[in-house]
């Protein structure tokens, strides 16, 4: 099931398609000609200005794609299409560690390490490191 409920200030057949490669549903009474996409719950629907105040607990992406479909794939019956953070104990640069970002591309983040417990080391990225994330990836040139 999808968890968290967010929208973008944008509305395109592109942006549509990669919800529904996520697993997210389009709303069928929708005609899409709203200026915004919103994904609630999996399923998604076209929605005008106005609307972040009616649903102040939804997370706003601004015009983030990246910010948007991240959020929109969280979901816990499956990690398929979630970013996780991988937490690199070895690698120690001024003492800071390093985090590896990554999508899994699995029904579960163990099945993409096989052999390895890497896995051990990584964690489902929440919405508040998504959104810091992918606000660091847009304000670089």
């Amino acid at each position: 099931m999808f968890t968290q409920p967010c929208f973008i200030r944008k509305n395109t057949p592109e942006l549509r398609k990669k919800l529904q490669e996520l697993g997210q549903r389009a709303n069928t009474l929708d005609d899409f000609k709203g200026e915004w996409l919103a994904a609630n719950y999996g399923m998604y629907i076209s929605v005008q200005d106005g609307f972040q105040h009616l649903h102040p607990n939804d997370i706003d992406c601004g015009t983030n794609e990246d910010l948007f479909l991240a959020i929109a794939s969280l979901r816990d019956d499956t990690d398929k299409g979630q970013w996780f953070i991988y937490d690199s104990m070895d690698a120690v640069i001024e003492s800071f560690r390093v985090y590896e970002w990554l999508i899994c591309n699995e029904d579960k983040i163990e099945d993409m390490f096989f052999y390895d417990s890497l896995y051990l080391n990584t964690h489902k990225a929440t919405v508040q490191e998504l959104i810091e994330h992918f606000s660091k990836k847009e304000e670089e040139p």
